[in-house]
């Protein structure tokens, strides 16, 4: 007599929920604010709520590692009454390290099974420290402007989001401003239409000289003045990742094409060189 296909359903729907469950717990571990409570559906044992590993920015390694849970597998189910659910609604320890250098990631998170809300209040390393780890390969292409990317992901670590909003819109609108210093040294290059233009229009005006990502996503930089002027902290703590990542993308096709203009500079006197020599 084979399974019957309700229990396979059934089962298969348990799984799906337990992964989509670990998925935002790694995410919020990975990037979560500190105070930030976020709602998640939670899982029937305690094991679901504890990824077996997860891939964070180690600081000491300076990259992304798989780091493994320290503490002891859970198989404490979650009863269904609402007393004894009551009293699990506490604070959890996690307890991972590196898997190249055994540099410990410690984050206390409250869990509420009432309201079914997950909440970090501490972490070590901090946010911080580790997003910025990660912000360290655009150090030399935001120059002065660098420090400025940092303040808005440490504002974010500690559920600031209007303030860290208001940093990255500096960046966006530094890109801006570096393509427009470029762009106004073409002859054809019409100015009165440029000052009389909204910031989509000048993206626009500005296609030659910007990334193509940046093109693509011009809506990054209403959603950052919306959020200055109109969203709350928790709105904005909420899309924070999005935009940064968007910004990051950005930074990265711009890395990608200065390092493509050097290496043809070098390919190109090499050639030069040779031929000489070669004549």
């Amino acid at each position: 007599m084979g399974i019957p296909t309700e229990y396979l359903e059934r089962q298969a729907k348990a799984h799906r929920l337990a992964a989509a469950i670990q998925a935002k717990v790694i995410e919020y571990l990975r990037e979560g604010s500190l105070y930030k409570q976020v709602p998640i559906e939670l899982a029937e044992t305690l094991e679901g709520l504890y990824p077996k590993t997860i891939l964070l920015y180690c600081v000491s390694c300076k990259a992304e590692r798989p780091y493994h849970d320290l503490i002891p597998i859970r198989q404490k189910r979650f009863p269904s009454d609402e007393n004894y659910t009551r009293l699990l609604t506490g604070t959890y320890p996690y307890d991972y390290a590196c898997t190249g250098c055994e540099l410990p990631f410690q984050c206390w998170v409250f869990v509420d099974f009432q309201n079914n809300t997950i909440e970090k209040i501490g972490q070590k390393p901090s946010v911080a420290d580790m997003l910025s780890g990660e912000l360290s390969k655009y150090r030399k292409i935001l120059g002065d402007k660098y420090s400025e990317f940092s303040r808005a992901v440490g504002l974010y670590a500690h559920g600031v989001g209007v303030g860290s909003f208001v940093y990255l819109r500096r960046i966006f609108e530094r890109l801006i401003n570096e393509a427009y210093d470029t762009a106004r040294k073409d002859s054809t290059w019409d100015e009165s239409a440029y000052q009389r233009a909204r910031m989509d229009e000048k993206i626009v005006l500005l296609k030659g000289y910007l990334p193509q990502v940046l093109i693509d996503n011009a809506g990054i930089y209403s959603i950052l003045s919306k959020g200055i002027h109109s969203l709350s902290e928790d709105e904005c703590l909420t899309y924070f990742n999005t935009v940064k990542v968007g910004i990051e993308l950005i930074l990265d096709e711009k890395i990608e094409r200065e390092e493509r203009q050097r290496k043809l500079a070098n390919v190109a006197n090499e050639i030069s060189r040779i031929k000489g020599s070669l004549s």
